[in-house]
């Protein structure tokens, strides 16, 4: 009895393992109308040692129409396939004649019909398949069918080519189908030329609906939209073409202060030519003014797409003469170039001036290195204020001094900006500035690069940006490190930075680079960074230039925390201004604990429109019940004006405008600072003012 039980139990699992070998047909959903080729195909799932296969496959030959069969799976070779009538179905057989089974996992073929329209099942009948010594084996086998499924029609949709222009780039695309109970996605086609599913985002809402509405379509990366429409089977609609065009770039130089006995003033100074000049006083391009006081023109100008305009102050004084002696410090009597007259009324307010900048900076140290090592060199006047240190020497140590000074480190050379001299004048002006044939430089400038006129003049921080890059988060009071990159390949002999930065929000304790021979500053509200070498460094793209060391004071996110400076400067190996240069640091997520991490996503802060010129609307969510304060600051993160300072407020989502005409035009940012039981919240947008 023991011996017959044991023999049943081993033959019961023995048919278990066997019935997990399955031959199954799948169900196939069609699209579209008749006369479209269709694959069906026969999958074996791991069925091994096969000697013989028979299968008959039944279906209705008014849905689909048997071509044949392709794609025959290599373990197997010439298998006899035909159509059998009454009931229509397709037999194939094929058996071994190797003297080996096969072992079959996938597709045996794909059975190839002509699909007529309407459903049938594919079922399968008188089915066999046994091993080469001949013993059947147990297989699931698995019907399947055709199901037809009818494609939705787009009834309409948006169309053509859409042509924005920058700082007014909300579009709104829509499509109409039949049915419209269907499934939308809008899609998007990128730089690769591959359409990709778009989800909602500050520049998308609506992804899935109807109606895609794009935000910031100038911000967005793309150009071509389309929608794919329907449930099991889908169609497309046309793309749209959405092109965001520049404002046309307006470049006025009217003069800052004119005199009444300069009036009528015929106002031809701006580019491009053809464009409207308006404002009081202000009559056929020609400024009237009869009074003394500060009058704002404007120029405005459109270029067959976009209009842009711009605008100037100035200042209007009374007919000014020059008596007496005008005191200018220059001890070597070198000549002086395009010198400008401070002009004073009678309680000495400066009425005309211009406020020169230091700018001996890293690149004057490493052409002061090269000098001393023979590699270039320098006229007597360059000599003269190169000898930063008065020691009638010039040499690595004034190269050390420039560094130090650039950074703060010092205040003063010791020989002074400037030596004194005194050169008589007495002018009459007949309009608001004069020309000598003089030439200057500050002391350790020489490059000359203080000078507008110069060749070799610099634009501090003109041609550098700096760009967010990746996110660090890290806890609240924790400490953490940034890393400011370069974002190409450069070879570099000097870097001259400065890095202003919100000091409520970080602490800085300290910078650390691989770079020999740099040195650095903290001040209260930025960061000073010098580094020069006589042998370029050749950096790559993404390498470190330094990495600050920082330390959070309070609970935020902000990718614009820390901004460059004014007079920031790289230079080659031929102490010439490298132009273009892009640099980035990641953006910074500060958190009390898990939660907040949630909460910084949902609270959402959006602003509109920007650029801006009189008024900005501003929407916010608050997910949990909180005190909110809106505030505008300058770019170094100095409180301008509260749109409103520790109001509460319950969940919701909110929007207020602001009225921000008198604000000069500039750069500027909006916070939003949310408090609530658990965390402290900042979200910063950087905003700009026409």
């Amino acid at each position: 009895m023991k011996k017959i039980l044991s023999f049943f139990i081993f033959l019961l699992l023995q048919n278990i393992f066997i019935y997990s070998q399955v031959v199954n047909l799948p169900n196939l959903e069609i699209c579209g109308e008749g006369n479209t080729e269709i694959f069906v195909p026969i999958n074996f799932e791991e069925i091994n040692s096969i000697g013989a296969i028979s299968l008959q496959v039944n279906y209705d030959p008014e849905v689909i129409e048997f071509v044949g069969y392709e794609n025959l799976n290599s373990a197997i070779s010439n298998p006899f396939v035909n159509v059998l009538q009454n009931p229509t179905r397709i037999a194939i057989a094929w058996f071994s004649m190797s003297g080996l089974g096969v072992n079959i996992d996938g597709k045996l073929l794909d059975l190839k019909f002509n699909y007529l329209g309407g459903e049938t099942e594919l079922t399968f009948s008188a089915e066999e398949i046994a091993l080469y010594s001949g013993t059947i084996l147990n297989v699931e086998y698995i019907d399947g069918g055709i199901i037809s499924n009818s494609t939705p029609i787009i009834l309409e949709q948006t169309s053509g080519d859409i042509i924005l222009c920058e700082g007014y780039d909300l579009v709104n695309l829509s499509v109409t189908s039949e049915p419209s109970d269907v499934f939308y996605q809008w899609q998007a086609e990128n730089e690769n030329e591959t359409w990709i599913n778009l989800v909602n985002d500050n520049n998308f809402q609506g992804v899935n609906t109807d109606n895609l509405q794009i935000n910031s379509a100038g911000s967005a990366n793309f150009s071509n939209y389309r929608c794919k429409v329907g449930e099991n089977c889908f169609i497309y609609s046309e793309f749209v073409s959405v092109a965001v065009l520049a404002l046309p770039e307006i470049n006025m130089q009217i003069p800052e202060v004119i005199s009444l006995n300069q009036l009528p003033y015929i106002l031809n100074e701006a580019s491009p030519e053809g464009g409207e000049f308006s404002g009081n006083n202000v009559n056929n391009g020609i400024f009237e003014a009869t009074e003394v006081g500060i009058y704002e023109i404007f120029y405005t100008y459109y270029d067959g797409n976009c209009t842009n305009t711009s605008s100037q102050i100035i200042n209007v004084v009374e007919n000014f003469r020059i008596f007496g002696k005008v005191n200018y410090p220059n001890e070597e009597e070198t000549p002086l170039k395009n010198v400008e007259i401070i002009v004073s009324n009678e309680n000495g307010e400066n009425l005309y001036t211009t406020d020169w900048e230091l700018s001996a900076n890293s690149t004057d140290a490493l052409l002061i290195a090269q000098y001393y090592t023979g590699i270039t060199n320098f006229n007597n006047f360059q000599i003269n204020i190169a000898d930063v240190n008065g020691n009638d020497t010039v040499n690595s140590t004034d190269a050390l001094l420039i560094q130090k000074r650039y950074i703060s480190d010092i205040s003063n050379f010791g020989v002074g900006d400037w030596n004194e001299i005194e050169i008589p004048f007495e002018i009459l002006l007949e309009n608001s500035e004069i020309e000598e044939n003089f030439i200057a430089s500050f002391i350790g400038d020489v490059n000359f690069s203080a000078f507008d006129d110069t060749e070799n003049k610099k634009s501090f921080s003109n041609e550098i940006l700096l760009i967010s890059e990746g996110l660090v988060s890290a806890p609240f009071e924790s400490e953490f490190n940034l890393d400011l990159k370069i974002k190409q390949d450069e070879e570099i002999g000097a870097v001259s930075m400065v890095l202003n930065y919100d000091v409520n929000l970080v602490e800085v304790l300290g910078l650390s680079s691989n770079l020999p021979n740099f040195i650095y500053n903290l001040q209260e509200d930025k960061i000073l960074f010098s580094w020069y070498n006589v042998a370029p460094h050749n950096f790559v793209m993404n390498e470190n230039i330094f990495t600050l060391h920082l330390k959070a004071k309070t609970s935020y996110s902000n990718n614009e925390i820390f901004q460059l400076g004014n007079s920031c400067e790289f230079a080659g190996a031929d102490a010439l201004e490298i132009e273009n240069i892009i640099l980035s640091l990641p953006s910074i997520n500060i958190f009390s604990d898990i939660k907040d991490i949630e909460k910084m996503k949902n609270n959402e802060f959006k602003i509109s429109p920007n650029p801006f010129f009189k008024e900005l609307k501003i929407g916010y969510s608050i997910n949990s019940n909180s005190e909110i304060s809106l505030k505008i600051t300058d770019i170094t993160g100095k409180k301008l004006l509260y749109a409103f300072e520790k109001e509460l407020v319950k969940k919701g989502d909110y929007e207020y405008t602001l009225n921000l005409e008198n604000l000069q035009k500039g750069v500027y940012f909006a916070v939003l600072e949310i408090k609530n039981k658990n965390s402290t919240l900042k979200k910063v947008k950087k905003i700009i003012k026409l």
